[in-house]
């Protein structure tokens, strides 16, 4: 009965560990996506700004232009 009760526990012990290592995991796994995520944003934050600046850039070209007619 003994014997039972230790390979019953130790069955619980090799689960939990299981379930810590894939928790790990996960959270490892996350924390790379999230990079990937934060430098998708970044990249996609300065090709609006370079967008932003090309038009600035080109109304202000158009103004003066306007104001020399």
């Amino acid at each position: 009965m003994i014997k039972q009760i230790r390979q019953g526990l130790n069955v619980i012990s090799v689960l939990f560990t299981a379930a810590e290592d894939a928790a790990e995991s996960l959270a490892s796994g996350t924390r790379v996506l999230r990079a990937y995520a934060d430098d998708w944003e970044d990249q996609e934050k300065n090709k609006m700004a370079q967008e932003k600046a090309k038009r600035d850039q080109a109304l202000a070209q158009l103004q003066v232009v306007d104001q020399a007619s």
